[in-house]
């Protein structure tokens, strides 16, 4: 796993697999329990989910980000997402 990681070659791809590959596994069944929410809403009502959990021992956060088809209003909503500061 850490050699497919280390090939990753998107800017934050590294840190974004090493940071999920450290948390615990409360952290995990969050992350999975929020998921499977999002997927199941979307898959319900078609319209884009989101959550985010913020780490306050590692000073940082992570969104996920669950739509029903890839166009320019979801890649716009990535974008600014990518563009938030916390």
């Amino acid at each position: 796993m850490v050699k497919k990681i280390e090939n990753l070659v998107r800017d934050g791809c590294i840190h974004v697999s090493t940071l999920l590959i450290s948390l615990n596994g409360e952290s995990h069944k969050v992350i999975i329990d929020r998921m499977n929410e999002m997927i199941t809403a979307t898959l319900n009502d078609g319209r884009d989910h989101d959550f985010s959990l913020y780490f306050n021992d590692i000073h940082t956060g992570i969104t996920f980000f669950v739509c029903s088809n890839i166009n320019f209003m979801s890649n716009l909503k990535i974008e600014g997402y990518k563009n938030i500061k916390i």
